[in-house]
């Protein structure tokens, strides 16, 4: 294999665009509870400085302080004079903004846009809580990476821009095909993964250069440890890190581990079947200094998604015994494939239900639907949805909709508010409404005379 196909490899192979969608979600979710729940975010370790306690509490320092570096000075620039200092309105404007951009970003309502607009807003927040002349690296790479994500493909799946542009097709098609887009590949899908991955194996191996640099060998004894933990336990009266001081191999242990995951970090990229032991073991390392130092780099563990196609693909356990063949769907549903509205309704409860547990016949189907002659007539398939349960049960109309909110986990949360007195006679009534005013289009895109 030459150069350039190693290359071509190593940034475009194809990936299922799931993966990159998981990502997407990861991250923007990640951020949206630093923004929202700053409190709960600094308990789980991932906080960050987009809050706007936080915010607020750095207007509130002396002007003297501010000092605007490069990112926010440009970023301001078209709302503000060059470098001047924000007013907490716009602040809380930019906050506003951020938290619904990064709704949309997260449920993939115009994604791109929305990415991108959340990438910008979320920036400007770190950028001005960096220009006090304190710097809290661990919400960057997030933060850069919700940049790159915006230029990729993050839209194709798990979104609700993917789910619209199905129903369009499946609409003007007049087709319904389940299952269509659930393990679909993307060649485009992998790149963006890859260069947070790089970003993540630069930032660890200068991290380890510069404890080799200005730690020397004290850093090997544990000595440049054992100062923190020191600090931590006369300022803080933390009991945890008083018993480590007190096992000091276990220090120089600790710090000989961490320059080698550092350092070594790059090989997650380079060799996959590493890929498990330098996520574990940096995960590890993080947890480990969170627990002993509160450090909130815990993002970084919840970004090592990124590494998603790479951790499957090199499961480092063999199978124990060979998986089970996959369960047949439990659920049928009876459906009227020249109605545009039910061919609509079809394409997205066939996008809510991840686990593939419902079946789907179209009534025009002769010789999938005389398979339920028995229970169904046509006539009645017509006017309503049918649902066959897996105990034979069988519902209609507005009663099929409420017996497919149990296989489909998605819809778990609308259980309590149909099991609400009355909403079943309403439901029920407007259904038969809707059933009998829709349209019904006798011929196919492709066989419909012009």
């Amino acid at each position: 294999m030459g150069i350039r196909e190693r290359l071509d490899r190593h940034w475009f192979h194809p990936i299922p665009a799931r993966d990159l969608a998981i990502v997407r979600m990861v991250v923007v979710g990640t951020l949206l509870v630093q923004l929202v729940f700053p409190g709960i975010a600094h308990k789980l370790g991932i906080a960050g400085s987009y809050g706007l306690a936080s915010q607020a509490w750095l207007l509130g320092l002396s002007s003297d302080q501010f000092i605007p570096i490069p990112t926010f000075k440009l970023l301001l620039l078209p709302f503000a004079d060059w470098g001047q200092r924000p007013e907490f309105m716009f602040l809380q404007a930019i906050w506003v903004v951020a938290v619904a951009s990064g709704m949309g970003a997260f449920v993939g309502l115009f994604t791109r846009l929305s990415m991108f607009v959340f990438a910008a807003t979320t920036t400007l927040l770190a950028a001005h809580s960096y220009s006090y002349g304190e710097f809290h690296h661990p919400e960057t790479i997030p933060t850069i990476a919700s940049w790159i994500l915006a230029f990729g493909p993050i839209g194709s799946a798990l979104s609700i821009d993917a789910l619209r542009e199905r129903v369009r097709l499946s609409v003007h098609a007049m087709r319904f095909e389940p299952h269509r887009t659930q393990n679909r590949l993307d060649p485009f899908a992998l790149w963006p993964l890859r260069t947070v991955q790089w970003i993540f194996a630069l930032a660890y191996l200068s991290a380890g250069f510069s404890k080799i640099y200005y730690g020397g060998a004290s850093w090997f004894t544990g000595l440049a440890i054992a100062s923190p933990l020191a600090r931590d336990w006369l300022w803080y009266d933390r009991a945890l890190p008083a018993m480590v001081l007190e096992i000091p191999y276990v220090l120089s242990v600790f710090a000989i581990g961490t320059v080698v995951i550092e350092l070594g970090f790059v090989l997650a990229i380079l060799v996959p079947r590493l890929v498990w032991y330098f996520v574990v073991g940096a995960a590890g390392f993080h947890i480990s200094i969170f627990i002993l130092q509160g450090a909130d780099f815990l993002q970084w563990v919840l970004l090592y998604v990124i590494f998603l196609p790479s951790l499957r693909e090199n499961w480092p356990l063999p199978r124990l015994r060979k998986p089970a063949p996959r369960t047949p769907p439990a659920w049928t549903v009876v459906y009227d494939g020249k109605c545009p509205l039910c061919v609509r309704s079809m394409t997205t409860l066939d996008a809510f239900d991840l686990r593939q547990r419902i079946a789907y016949v179209d009534l025009e189907d002769r010789a999938d639907f005389e398979a339920l002659a028995a229970n169904i007539s046509a006539a009645e398939a017509r006017h309503a949805m049918h649902v066959l349960g897996p105990d034979g049960t069988l519902d209609r109309g507005y009663d099929a909709w409420v017996a497919l909110a149990g296989p489909i986990p998605l819809l778990w949360p609308l259980r309590p508010l149909l099991a609400i007195p009355g909403v079943g006679k309403l439901g029920a009534v407007i259904y038969d409404a809707v059933a009998r005013r829709r349209e019904r289009q006798l011929c196919r895109a492709d066989s419909c005379p012009l």
